[in-house]
């Protein structure tokens, strides 16, 4: 781990060819981090981008998992990968691996209990800034597209298929999600507030939906995953004027 862009005290006599002509230059330097320095250098700002996605904890490991020794025969987990669980108790909880033991075990911090044999995950890897020589950042944003719809359509005026009220068990909308969403668009016309689940017993809050037509709202949910919709007052919605929608941006 390195922090890029630092002036450096070095400097490049710079002559032109043909010439007696030179010029200074300032050069910047990267600087390496030792020991204990290491672990505040990984709090620089980075992104991350999906590694693989279905990975399964060992069941049965010959040592138990903890919050801290994960087993998962023949990973490809690296120092400072991270693992997001997709299924069980930590669903939605990330932890950064800073050990890699062998090819089957891995130690990780981060996470607020151990989890359960069989439970799912996403592996991770950051993705580091680049700067060129004046220390100026490179940025390169990939475009959205729309990469999912919802499977099970909200039929409002049937009554079939209304939104649930706050107390209820959500509504399943999307069976599966073909990628990694990171933004929702809503398309709807109802001007009412509902809620965002992953899981069919509503414990799991992905985001709360936003009432304005055509606005979208910013997340991270995983390939795979499995989403119900539930009103956010006591009410269901059943109301035979209004349609629901949306786009799943990744």
């Amino acid at each position: 781990m390195s922090i890029k862009g630092y002036l450096s005290n070095l400097w490049q006599n710079t002559i032109r060819i043909g010439t007696t002509d030179y010029k200074q230059e300032q050069h910047y330097a990267s600087l390496t981090g030792q020991g204990e320095e290491v672990y505040g250098l990984r709090t620089a700002p980075k992104s991350v981008g999906l590694v693989a996605s279905g990975i399964t904890l060992d069941v049965a490991p010959a040592i138990a998992h903890t919050k801290n020794h994960l087993t998962i025969t023949g990973h490809s987990l690296k120092l400072q990968d991270s693992v997001r669980f997709t299924t069980g108790a930590l669903i939605g909880e990330e932890a950064q691996v800073v050990e890699v033991i062998d090819a089957n075990t891995v130690l990780v911090i981060g996470l607020t209990a151990a989890p359960a044999d069989g439970d799912t995950l996403t592996q991770l890897r950051p993705i580091s800034q680049t700067f060129d020589l004046n220390g100026n950042t490179f940025v390169s944003q990939a475009a959205r597209t729309v990469v999912d719809v919802l499977d099970n359509q909200i039929e409002i005026p049937t009554g079939v298929r209304a939104i649930p009220d706050s107390g209820s068990a959500p509504l399943e909308i999307v069976n599966s999600t073909a990628a990694t969403i990171f933004e929702i668009q809503m398309i709807h016309d109802m001007g009412e507030p509902c809620d965002l689940y992953s899981d069919a017993a509503g414990t799991v809050l992905l985001c709360h939906l936003p009432l304005t037509p055509d606005e979208k709202v910013t997340v991270n949910i995983p390939a795979g995953t499995t989403l119900y919709i539930r009103h956010s007052k006591a009410a269901g919605i059943d109301d035979a004027t209004s349609f629901y929608q949306m786009n799943l941006i990744g």
